[in-house]
């Protein structure tokens, strides 16, 4: 065995990757690198809301429920109409107040048919 880590033994089958021709084969690139690279050349829908892929946004050490629930918010990705129509799952865009489309932003500033619940972020209450 130690002498197969040394000089490794020969590629006896074309289908097979041995361990060992890896790193011959590419350049190791640190992962943390690569992926910021990899975020800054995507084309994504949301991509300027996360600037470095590599430090984690305010709120991050939320719990995941509520983390989950506001990230839907703020990519607009959450399940509304305009949403549902786009995922072929529903074929009318608008909303039940009579607005059209029901995105997420109509649903969090414009729309008269959810409830609004006044929340205080004061310290202590």
């Amino acid at each position: 065995m130690n002498r197969d880590i040394e000089s490794h033994p020969e590629i006896r089958l074309k289908s097979r990757r041995p361990v060992w021709l890896e790193g011959l084969q590419q350049e190791v690139v640190p992962t943390r690198q690569r992926w910021t690279e990899e975020w800054s050349t995507s084309d994504v829908v949301n991509h300027s809301l996360v600037v470095d892929p590599s430090i984690a946004p305010p709120g991050f050490d939320l719990r995941r429920r509520l983390w989950s629930t506001l990230n839907h918010f703020w990519t607009g990705q959450r399940r509304c109409a305009a949403n549902l129509v786009c995922w072929n799952q529903a074929s009318d865009p608008s909303c039940s107040c009579g607005a059209s489309p029901q995105t997420m932003l109509h649903i969090v500033n414009d729309c008269p048919d959810i409830p609004r619940r006044s929340v205080s972020l004061a310290p202590g209450r």
